[in-house]
């Protein structure tokens, strides 16, 4: 369909950046960084929505999810709330309710390909959060990298042998994790919210 509603071709062809405006509206603005890639297809979307509620999202869909020991059902597997929701009315709990919640989303053992591996997370006031990218299914053989968000509303990375810490976060709000993984170019990037936060060598762990 074309802007105004008529039919039109299912067809991509570019795009205009035109110094034009609305009424007296002084046209002025800046683009960067452009970046036009071929999509691949969706290998795994989750709104956790068809789950039952007090359940564990490992014990219900093990193709995709599993704990560090390997235990599902209990409380190092994470538990599909209704407690806050970015879509719909469910989300999975990492938390120390019946043990420390230690839940691993299973991404294959990929060696070649270019990945977009994202997700929303919700710290409330008063607690903190943490996720890591490991190289390989198996825990604890290597850890691509880190990612701390402290109860003060503080953060620290550990990226390739770095420490970042000049970031906040905002407690009680969903915050948007993308993360580019090329294995190809052994390169990937860090975002959230759509702020690039690094660029970094794949292939290295985070202690470098």
């Amino acid at each position: 369909l074309q802007s105004g509603g008529a039919a039109g071709a299912n067809q991509l062809g570019g795009i205009d950046f035109y110094a034009g405006g609305e009424g007296t509206d002084s046209p002025k603005y800046y683009f960067d960084d452009v970046y036009y890639d071929l999509a691949v297809t969706t290998l795994y979307e989750d709104d956790f929505e068809a789950y039952t509620t007090g359940g564990y999202i490992a014990e219900q869909n093990p193709e995709w999810w599993t704990t560090w020991s390997g235990t599902v059902g209990g409380g190092e597997d994470g538990m599909i709330s209704e407690d806050v929701a970015m879509s719909g009315a469910k989300s999975v709990l990492i938390d120390e309710t019946g043990g420390a919640t230690d839940l691993l989303w299973l991404l294959g053992d990929k060696v070649s390909g270019a990945f977009d591996v994202n997700f929303y997370m919700y710290v409330p006031t008063g607690y903190c959060g943490y996720y890591n990218f490991q190289h390989m299914e198996a825990p604890g053989v290597e850890w691509a990298f880190e990612m701390y968000f402290h109860t003060d509303g503080t953060c620290k990375f550990l990226i390739a042998g770095e420490t970042l810490e000049d970031y906040t976060y905002a407690h009680d709000t969903w915050i948007y994790c993308e993360h580019n993984i090329d294995l190809d170019n052994d390169v990937a990037k860090l975002y959230l919210d759509g702020e690039m936060i690094k660029e970094w060598q794949w292939s290295l762990q985070s202690g470098g």
